[in-house]
């Protein structure tokens, strides 16, 4: 799941459940500086006259254009999901009734054919031991919440490797297009700038959901070495992460030095040392020149990017950590390595099928 930084769209949602539209839509219109809010005697006051009440009215209506936007971004998608999940049930229906027919069996009995694979002690041992930093409670207290997990993964799995061989069998396949957004790739990235599939994501070095992604994405890498680049780009969020701008900084003042990914490759290894110290000690251990980091640290020359990143995040509905984007296919949160392969699997499906390389921004 990703770190939020706000709940303004749900609590706005439920606000348009109760009250008409045009309730909701007159309150968006702002008020004219002349319009009449008082009489002294025989004075009539204006908006104009109150004390900052204009800056509080641009500030309230700003909120409330965000909201907007946010509420339109996620009904688009929302309506994307529904209508991907509508699809692939439909496939995953028709191809086994074909099935079942063709064997001359039910699809209750056909559905047993499904192996999932057991889940051992082993493997729950190894999750904890993975996941350790991020597990706070005892093994064995978890163990069973760990196991349950494991066996639902492996039920997704199974199912998703079975209806696929039903669906390559019978030509089976969706012809929805995904929903992409037009995300910028400026930033550092890691793999070839002409592979078919760019990952853009936007993070937070002090984001525990960040640093669980950050394996995952190592793996796809080495996985699609000629196939998939990485481009990061910054998410920083202090009300939540008070080390977070900081470290973003970091990073960029290491960029300067061309050692960005060591750089964040550290910090995420360590979410404990992002205080002033710990950077300059990481920025030791990584042999930068301690004058220009230092200098750079303490100046503002990074802030334009972090807040031009930060503003794209924002323009794009990405309202919490990790935010991804896989040729312009929005991935919210910290996903598995299943998740996002099957969707890097499909990108490339789907380019040689066009022909052409999958375009990384939407027209």
């Amino acid at each position: 799941m990703p770190h939020r930084t706000r709940s303004a769209a749900s609590s706005l949602a439920a606000i348009a459940l109760v009250l008409p539209v045009s309730c909701v839509l007159a309150q968006s219109e702002p008020l004219s500086s002349t319009t009449e809010v008082a009489v002294i005697g025989s004075d009539h006051v204006t908006v104009g006259q109150l004390p900052d009440v204009q800056s509080e009215l641009a500030k309230s209506q700003r909120r409330y254009d965000e909201q907007q936007r946010q509420l339109a971004i996620d009904q688009r998608r929302a309506r994307q999901a529904i209508l991907e999940k509508a699809v692939d049930d439909f496939l995953d229906n028709q191809v086994m009734q074909q099935e079942a027919q063709a064997r001359h069996v039910t699809v209750a009995e056909l559905s047993k054919e499904i192996k999932v694979a057991e889940v051992t002690d082993a493997d729950v041992s190894a999750f904890y031991d993975h996941n350790r930093r991020d597990i706070s409670k005892p093994f064995e207290e978890v163990r069973p919440a760990i196991a349950k997990y494991l066996t639902q993964q492996a039920v997704a799995d199974a199912r998703r490797a079975w209806f696929a061989g039903l669906r390559a069998k019978y030509s089976a396949r969706s012809t929805l297009e995904p929903l992409r957004d037009p995300v910028g790739t400026d930033g550092p990235s890691r793999g070839p700038k002409d592979a078919r599939v760019t990952i853009v994501e936007f993070a937070d070095f002090q984001c525990p959901y960040c640093r669980r992604m950050e394996p995952v994405l190592r793996e796809l890498l080495e996985k699609y070495p000629r196939d998939v680049r990485l481009v990061y780009r910054q998410l920083p969020l202090p009300e939540l992460h008070p080390d977070a701008m900081r470290a973003s900084q970091a990073s960029l003042c290491a960029r300067e030095q061309g050692k960005f990914w060591e750089m964040h490759d550290a910090l995420f290894a360590d979410q404990g040392g992002l205080d002033l110290d710990g950077l300059k000690r990481t920025a030791a251990q990584l042999q930068l020149q301690a004058q220009p980091f230092a200098a750079c640290l303490a100046s503002d020359k990074t802030l334009a990017a972090i807040r031009a990143d930060t503003q794209a995040a924002t323009d794009l509905g990405v309202n919490g950590t990790p935010g991804l984007f896989i040729n312009g296919r929005f991935v919210n949160g910290a996903v598995s390595y299943e998740d996002m392969a099957a969707t890097i699997d499909d990108e490339l499906q789907r380019a040689t099928a066009h022909g052409s390389r999958v375009a990384t921004r939407a027209p």
